[in-house]
């Protein structure tokens, strides 16, 4: 009867392990839950923006008012021109009323302005001597017709009555030679006192371009061109002829009562030695130095 009852037991048991080893076994199901709907996305509606109208730029034109210059204030000092400038700013204080009486306000103090001073450089530039006459003396070379070609010198005066105008007299004197016939033929046309020649003229002259010469780059000294006409005489083979004279020449001022002279000179006259009369031209060249009194 036990063994009965403890094998019913051991049934009992084993059925209950057995139950309990299906429940471990079988899988827990999630539990369902019901979907959600997704609610449709609410769109904001926003109001349009309103447009504002364009607002047009209007143009303004300035006036703008010019002071007339005065020619004095170009002659007024810097100093001059801050204190009259203080004086006007007080003066319209005052008449606009913004002066207060009950303080006194200090004079506006003047303020010492540098005026700038530019020296000038000196340059010393021999100029010509207040005085009006001109004494010179000149050696050079004559070219006489016929005659060949000769020392000549002389001396000449001159007085300046303008800046640009003058009028002088010279006298010059030269020896001359054989002509080509005395040469050739043995014959002697003039004797030796015959063949010299001297002359003199009157002559005005003209100024034309008064100017600087430079001799290096720190030597300058005033220039002149210069040119002559007049009349004369000539003394040659024993007459005296009527002459005329014409020069151009360029001075040169060494100092304020010394100048140096270069010239070419021309003299023209009736010559009939040959035999039959022409005009004989002689050229000469010839420079020299003169002094201002």
């Amino acid at each position: 009867m036990v063994i009965w009852i403890q094998r019913i037991f051991l049934g009992f048991v084993s059925l209950l392990s057995v139950q309990i080893t299906f429940a471990a076994e079988e899988p827990v199901q999630p539990s369902e839950q019901p979907a959600t709907v997704e609610e449709p996305a609410t769109v904001e509606e926003q109001p349009a923006p309103v447009e504002e109208p364009a607002t047009v730029e209007e143009e303004t034109v300035r006036v703008i008012k010019v002071k007339p210059i005065k020619l004095e204030d170009f002659n007024k000092s810097p100093r001059e021109k801050a204190i009259e400038a203080a004086e006007k700013e007080a003066k319209k204080e005052a008449e606009n009323g913004e002066v207060d009486d009950t303080k006194t306000k200090p004079a506006p103090k003047a303020v010492d302005l540098v005026d700038p001073e530019v020296l000038r450089r000196e340059i010393d530039i021999a100029d010509i001597d207040s005085q009006d006459v001109e004494i010179g003396a000149f050696y050079g070379s004559m070219s006489v017709e016929d005659f060949g070609v000769n020392p000549v010198y002389g001396a000449f005066v001159n007085y300046h009555v303008t800046e640009d105008i003058f009028i002088g007299a010279s006298y010059g004197q030269t020896t001359t030679e054989l002509t080509s016939f005395e040469r050739l033929s043995g014959a002697r046309l003039l004797t030796p006192s015959q063949r010299d020649l001297s002359y003199y003229d009157l002559s005005i002259g003209l100024n034309l371009f008064p100017g600087e010469g430079y001799i290096t780059k720190n030597w300058t000294f005033n220039s002149n061109f210069y040119i002559t006409g007049g009349v004369g005489s000539t003394k040659f083979a024993g007459d005296q002829r009527f002459s005329l004279a014409w020069s151009a020449g360029y001075q040169f001022v060494i100092l304020d009562w010394l100048a140096f002279n270069a010239e070419i000179e021309m003299h023209q006259f009736e010559i009939d030695i040959l035999g039959s009369t022409k005009v004989s031209d002689n050229v000469s060249l010839q420079a020299g130095f003169s002094v201002y009194f």
